[in-house]
């Protein structure tokens, strides 16, 4: 769905020599998407949700930090075991 917009960000990417490089964000994509389905549907205008939801994709780009990597924590408590889900009775 996003795939015009990525090519953009791309060429625009290749340009701009010495700053971050952007993509899309795809969580506001799905959200956008989510949002609007059912009103989509019963409005019946393609083409212009087609065309605000290319304009909106395309604002919101996020930036590719380079070597950035959080490590997530396993599990809380290492000291104690995980309790089962369901308990024998």
């Amino acid at each position: 769905m996003s795939y015009p917009i990525e090519e953009k960000i791309r060429k625009e990417n290749e340009t701009n020599i010495g700053k971050h490089h952007k993509k899309v964000n795809r969580t506001n994509i799905l959200s956008t998407l989510k949002d609007a389905w059912i009103s989509i549907w019963l409005q019946k205008k393609y083409g212009q949700f087609l065309a605000e939801f290319d304009n909106i994709v395309f604002k919101t780009k996020e930036i590719i930090r380079p070597d950035r990597r959080v490590k997530r924590k396993k599990y809380r408590y290492p000291d104690r075991k995980p309790s089962p889900p369901y308990k024998n009775i």
